[in-house]
């Protein structure tokens, strides 16, 4: 018999590199506990891009049938993703849509996959899928950067249209019964809401990196490309001090050598540019490298506005506003010390730094106990 566990993520590179990982981590508990491993459904949204970082982070893993791209499952996906739009237009296009999303995407699965779908696994879901059980894992509630946008001039989109969000997002929240939120995450631990119970405070979900290859071409930036503006002086003054700039996608950078993220880990790379969604920080934060991330710009995700604050907070990063690379270099050593420190407070919490091997071990043991026996 062939089981199956779907996927359901966020827009971005990040969030379906890190729900793979974690899709290939359950399997691996499942096989070292003598059980069947599944067949992981990924939506194909991006494609042959997707399948070429995916190959780049696993290897042939990610050809093999255990991985299967489903690409018209990512045509219905696509639609639910945040791009091209404001913030609020987007919120708008969501509410008024995302029920006949819903209702499609659980026929199309139930169409396609039958009753075989043992499992839902996702990050930070934009959807609510029929699947049970389902695991929720995140850097934080949706729900609570909507509150927290309301509450911040900065962000200008109106409290009725937060309103109407939050509650939907609620209900889509409330059907996961085991919700795995990161730390650090875009909030304080604190000011995580105390009465959901479902809650559990995991490490970073992402595995520490392991093999980390020489930078070609010796010291230099590294810059994780997401669209981000406005960093031309900072360039220019890497250049000034025969840095090497080295950059996941040399199409949007093309003074920069095409290299792969680990490189990050080498003493090497001085600084790592990138927008502050987690996985780039999580990277930043396993590696001690100094982390530049672009100012929030009007009209982007809050959630974005919310993690500037808190690497600032953490004192894990610098928010680029056009500052000199002197006074930047003062903040190096301070950056790293914290980084360390931050380390250390996570290890104490949970003896591991590796927040999808913790999770993949309940998510596996949780199946076993639930499902996978009374499939047999």
């Amino acid at each position: 018999m062939c089981y199956y566990v779907v996927t359901n993520f966020a827009y971005g590179t990040g969030p379906y590199i890190r729900i793979t990982e974690l899709g290939f981590a359950i399997n691996d508990n499942l096989d070292k506990m003598g059980y069947e491993t599944l067949h992981i459904i990924l939506p194909h949204i991006y494609g042959n891009k997707q399948q070429r970082i995916l190959v780049e982070e696993f290897g042939e893993r990610a050809n093999s049938a255990e991985l299967i791209l489903d690409e018209n499952l990512g045509n219905l996906f696509r639609q639910t993703f945040y791009e091209n739009e404001s913030y609020a237009e987007y919120l708008k296009r969501w509410i008024d849509n995302h029920n006949l999303w819903e209702r499609k995407i659980n026929q199309y699965l139930k169409m396609t996959y039958g009753g075989d779908i043992v499992c839902e696994i996702s990050r930070s879901p934009r959807i609510s899928l029929s699947t049970s059980p389902s695991y929720f894992t995140s850097f934080g509630l949706i729900t609570q950067v909507l509150a927290e946008s309301s509450n911040t001039p900065h962000i200008s989109i109106t409290d009725q249209l937060l309103c109407t969000a939050k509650k939907e997002f609620a209900r889509i929240e409330k059907h996961y019964k085991r919700k795995y939120i990161s730390e650090p995450g875009t909030f304080r631990n604190e000011n995580i809401e105390s009465n959901i119970s479902t809650i559990e405070r995991v490490p970073p979900l992402s595995h520490p990196p392991e093999n980390i290859p020489a930078p070609e071409h010796g010291e230099g930036i590294y810059v994780t490309v997401s669209g981000i503006p406005g960093l031309d002086r900072l360039y220019s003054d890497m250049s000034a001090k025969e840095y090497h700039i080295y950059a996941n996608d040399t199409n949007i950078i093309s003074e920069a050598t095409e290299a792969l993220p680990w490189i990050i880990g080498d003493d090497a790379i001085k600084w790592h540019i990138a927008r502050s969604g987690w996985g780039s920080v999580w990277l930043s934060i396993f590696t001690e490298t100094p982390l530049l991330v672009p100012e929030w710009q009007p009209g982007d995700d809050p959630e974005i506005y919310f993690n500037n604050k808190r690497l600032e907070e953490l004192g894990i990063a610098r928010v680029y506003t056009g500052q000199s690379l002197e006074a930047l270099e003062q903040f190096r050593s301070e950056c790293i010390k914290n980084m360390k420190k931050l380390k250390g407070r996570i290890r104490r919490a949970h003896d591991t730094l590796d927040g999808i091997e913790l999770v993949a071990k309940s998510i596996s043991r949780h199946l076993v106990k639930t499902e996978m026996d009374s499939n047999d």
